[in-house]
C-alpha cells in the first residue's frame, strides 16, 4: 500500500491519494492509518510544508485526536516553524490540561522563541497545576536567560512566595538575587541553602564568601569566614580569600594569622607573600611585621621585590642588623642594579658595624666594577673606616671608567704611599706627569718613590726623562734603551734605540740589539729594513742572511733570495732550510736545473733525513722531474722504510709510468700502515681495476667508501659539538 501511495504523491497526484487514502481508512475502520501513512509519503517526498497542511486538514475532521497535533508540533519543529509548533501545543494543553509534558513542551518553545513573558506566565500556571514539581526553578532559570530585569523581579516575586523552597529553588534565587543586585538577600539564601545541605562542598563557602565581599558587609564576611574555618580550615585558596577580605574590612590581625596557616608552602609566590607582608605591616605590631619579613625572605630568597619589602619592615622596626643581613643574601646571588648594591652600603651604615661595613664595601666592589658613583661612594666609606685597601680597590675601580679624573688619580697615588705599595704609586705619578710635565711636586715624589724601589720601571722612566732633555747623547739614548729592555718594555725601547742609531748610523752592534728587539715584538718589515742596512755594510751572517732571504721570499723576491743564498750554495754551506729557500727562488725564474742541483747538493748533505729528501722528492714530483723524485723518495725509503709520503710518493710516480704492479706494492705497503686513507684506496682500486684484478679493486672501492662515509659522519659530529 505503502508503494501505491508513493506512486501517486511522486505523480503529483496527492489530491487523488488523498480521497483514496480516506476511503480506505473508513472501510478498513482503521483510524487514521492509512492517511497517516500519505502524510509520511508526503514527507519522504520533501513536502514538509503540504504534510502540515494536510494535518491540520485532519484535525479540522477530528479535533481529539492528539496524535494529529502531535505530528504537526514534530514536523513544525524540525522545519523551523515554531509559532505553529507553539499553536499545536496550545490545542494539546485545551484537549490535556492534566498532562504536564505539553506544557514543559511549549515552555521550551516559548524559550527557544524568545518568548519570555508567555514563559513566566505558563511556568506559574504550571506550578497553579503541578505543585509538588519545581518548575519555580525552571520559571528562575528563564528568568536569567532572559537577561530583563524587571521578569526577573517578576519571578523572584512569585519564587518568595513559596513557602517550603527546594535546595535547588534556593540556589536559582541567589543568582537572581545577584543579577539584579540584591547582594544581601542573595546571602541571606545563601545561609538557608546551606542550612538544606547535608554535605557543604567548598564551592559553596567559596561562593558565600564572594556574596559576602559583593555585600560590603563586615558581619557577613566574617559569618563566611568563620563557616569556612569550621568545614575547611586548611583549604589554602579559601584561606587566601579570607584573609584578603579580613583586609578589606580593615582586620589586618585576623588577615596575617590566616596568612599564617599557610605560608610555609607557599615558596616563592610573590603575591601572596607581598599580602603576608602588608597585612602583617597594618597591624603595626613591631613582633608581626618582624616575623612577617624575615619568614618571607626566607620562603622567596631570590625575589628581590620580597628581599624590598622585607627590609622595609625591619627597617620600620628599627632592625636594621636583619635588614643587611637579609639584603646581603640576596646580593650573594644576584647582580643586582646601583640602587640595590649601594641600598647595602647604606644599610651597614645604619648598623653601625664595622664588619658589616667592610663586608658591604667588598660585596659592591664585586657587584658594581663599572659604576662610578658607586666606586665613589664605596671609597669615600672605606677612607671614613680607616680600610685604605678597600678605598684603593674602589678608586682603581673608578678610574677603569674615568681615566681623565686626575684628582681622583692624585687620591690614588696618595693612598698607595701610605698602603707602602711603591710601585703602584710610582707608576701613578709617572701617569700624572705626563698630564702636568711642569708639576715639580709631581716630580720630586717620582724621584723620591724610586730611589725607594730600585725597580726597573722607575729606572726605566727615570732614564728616559734624562734621554729625552739630551736627544743628541748617543750614550744616554743607549742607557735608556736598555733600562726599557730591562723592565720588559721592547716597544719603548725602540725610540731610544731608533734615535741613537740616528746618531751613530754604522754602529754594527746597535743595529743587530735593534732587528732582535724587532723580532721580539714582531715588526718584521722593521727587521728587513735593519739587516739591508747591515748587508749594506757587507756584515751579514750566515743566519741573518737565511733571516733576509726567508722575508724576500715572502715578499715574493726570488732574485734576491739567490743574491743572499748563492754564495752559501757555493761553499757548501747550505742548510736544510736554506737551501730549500735557494731551490724555491731557483724555481721561480726558471732555472729548474740549478734548482735541482741544490736539491741534490742538499741531499748529499742530509742523506740520513727522510723528511727533508721526501720533501725535495715532492719538489721535484710537482716540477714533473719524475725520475729523479723517485730516486728521492728512494732514499728516504732506505732510511725509513716506514716513511708515508716517500710509499705513496713511489705509488704514484709508478702509477704514472704505467708500472701497475710496482705502483700497486707501495700503495699497499702504505695502506699497511695508514689503512684509513680513502684516496689511496680509491687510487689502487683503479690500478688493480685497470689490471684486471676487479674482484679486488671493488673491494678497495668499497673499502674507501665506507671510510668516505664515516669520515662525513665524523664531520657531522664535529659540526653538532660545536653548535652553540
Amino acid at each position: 500500500m505503502t508503494r501505491i501511495i508513493e506512486i501517486y504523491v511522486y505523480a503529483d497526484l496527492a489530491n487523488d491519494i488523498k480521497t483514496f487514502a480516506s476511503n480506505l481508512d473508513r472501510q478498513l475502520r482503521s483510524g487514521f492509518k492509512y492517511r497517516m501513512m500519505l502524510m509520511n509519503v508526503m514527507r519522504w517526498a520533501d513536502l514538509d510544508n503540504e504534510a502540515i497542511a494536510y494535518l491540520w486538514q485532519l484535525h479540522q475532521k477530528a479535533p481529539n485526536y492528539p496524535e494529529i497535533l502531535e505530528q504537526i508540533v514534530n514536523i513544525s519543529r524540525e522545519n523551523g516553524q515554531l509559532s505553529m509548533a507553539i499553536d499545536a501545543l496550545k490545542h494539546l494543553r485545551q484537549m490535556h490540561p492534566n498532562q504536564s509534558n505539553y506544557g514543559e513542551q511549549l515552555a521550551q518553545l516559548y524559550i527557544e522563541s524568545e518568548q519570555y513573558q508567555d514563559v513566566l506566565i505558563l511556568y506559574q500556571q504550571l506550578m497553579a497545576q503541578f505543585p509538588n514539581k519545581d518548575y519555580a526553578v525552571l520559571m528562575l532559570k528563564s528568568a536569567i536567560n532572559s537577561g530583563q530585569q524587571s521578569l526577573m523581579v517578576e519571578a523572584i516575586t512569585v519564587a518568595e512566595s513559596i513557602i517550603n523552597k527546594s535546595s535547588r529553588l534556593l540556589r536559582n534565587m541567589i543568582d537572581i538575587y545577584l543579577n539584579i543586585e540584591k547582594t544581601q538577600l542573595a546571602f541571606d539564601t545563601g545561609l538557608k541553602y546551606l542550612q538544606h545541605q547535608q554535605n557543604i562542598t567548598l564551592n559553596n563557602l567559596n561562593k558565600m564568601l564572594e556574596i559576602a565581599i559583593w555585600t560590603n558587609a563586615p558581619e557577613n564576611i566574617t559569618r563566611s569566614i568563620t563557616l569556612i574555618q569550621n568545614y575547611f580550615p586548611d583549604n589554602k585558596e579559601l584561606i587566601q580569600k579570607s584573609a584578603e577580605a579580613y583586609l578589606a574590612i580593615n582586620k589586618p590581625k585576623d588577615a596575617y594569622l590566616l596568612y599564617g596557616k599557610i605560608v610555609h608552602h607557599m615558596h616563592n609566590d610573590r603575591g601572596f607573600l607581598l599580602k603576608y607582608m602588608e597585612s602583617a605591616s597594618f597591624t603595626q605590631v613591631p613582633e608581626i611585621m618582624a616575623s612577617a619579613a624575615l619568614t618571607s625572605a626566607k620562603l622567596s630568597p631570590s625575589d628581590y621585590l620580597i628581599i624590598e619589602k622585607s627590609v622595609q619592615l625591619l627597617q620600620w622596626t628599627n632592625q636594621p642588623e636583619k635588614a643587611y643581613d637579609i639584603h646581603l643574601q640576596w646580593l650573594k646571588n644576584n647582580v643586582g642594579s646601583t640602587q640595590q648594591v649601594q641600598q647595602l652600603l647604606k644599610l651597614a651604615q645604619e648598623s653601625g658595624d664595622p664588619d658589616r661595613v667592610k663586608e658591604a664595601i667588598n660585596l659592591c666592589h664585586s657587584h658594581m666594577p663599572q659604576d662610578s658613583g658607586t666606586q665613589l661612594a664605596i671609597a669615600q666609606q672605606a677612607m671614613a673606616s680607616g680600610l685604605n685597601k678597600e678605598a684603593i680597590f674602589a678608586y682603581e675601580s673608578y678610574l677603569r671608567h674615568n681615566k681623565q679624573n686626575t684628582q681622583i688619580k692624585r687620591q690614588l697615588a696618595e693612598l698607595y704611599v701610605w698602603d707602602g705599595q711603591h710601585e703602584m704609586a710610582f707608576a701613578l705619578y709617572k701617569e700624572l706627569f705626563k698630564t702636568f710635565p711642569d708639576d715639580t711636586a709631581i716630580q720630586n715624589k717620582m724621584i723620591e718613590i724610586a730611589g725607594w724601589t730600585q725597580n726597573a720601571d722607575a729606572i726605566s722612566y727615570l732614564m728616559a726623562q734624562k734621554a729625552n732633555m739630551s736627544p743628541s747623547n748617543y750614550e744616554l739614548q743607549v742607557k735608556a734603551g736598555e733600562a726599557h729592555i730591562a723592565a720588559g718594555q721592547t716597544q719603548e725601547s725602540i725610540v731610544f734605540f731608533e734615535r741613537a742609531l740616528e746618531i751613530k748610523p754604522g754602529n754594527l752592534d746597535l743595529l743587530r740589539k735593534l732587528a732582535q728587539y724587532y723580532g721580539w715584538i714582531e715588526r718584521y718589515d722593521d727587521i728587513v729594513r735593519i739587516l739591508d742596512m747591515i748587508q749594506q755594510y757587507g756584515r751579514l751572517t750566515q743566519k741573518e742572511r737565511i733571516q733576509l732571504a726567508v722575508a724576500a721570499m715572502d715578499r715574493n723576491q726570488p732574485k734576491k733570495v739567490i743574491s743572499l743564498l748563492e754564495a752559501l750554495a757555493n761553499k757548501q754551506l747550505l742548510s736544510e732550510t736554506s737551501g730549500i729557500l735557494l731551490a724555491a727562488a731557483y724555481v721561480q725564474i726558471g732555472q729548474q736545473e740549478k734548482a735541482i742541483r741544490i736539491y741534490k747538493q742538499i741531499a748529499s748533505q742530509y742523506q740520513d733525513d727522510p723528511h727533508l729528501i721526501t720533501e725535495m722528492g715532492n719538489q721535484l714530483l710537482w716540477m714533473k722531474q719524475h725520475d729523479l723524485a723517485l730516486s728521492f723518495f728512494h732514499k728516504a725509503l732506505k732510511e725509513d722504510s716506514k716513511h708515508l709520503n716517500a710509499l705513496k710518493g713511489c705509488a704514484q710516480i709508478y702509477a704514472w709510468q704505467n708500472q701497475s704492479k710496482k705502483a700497486i706494492k707501495y700503495f699497499e705497503r702504505y695502506l699497511t700502515l695508514k689503512p684509513d686513507d680513502y684516496e689511496v684506496r680509491y687510487q689502487i682500486g683503479e690500478l688493480l681495476f685497470t689490471s684486471g684484478n676487479k674482484h679486488y679493486a671493488f673491494k678497495h672501492f668499497q673499502k674507501a667508501l665506507t671510510l668516505i662515509d664515516r669520515n662525513k659522519r665524523t664531520l657531522s659530529d664535529d659540526a653538532v659539538k660545536q653548535l652553540p
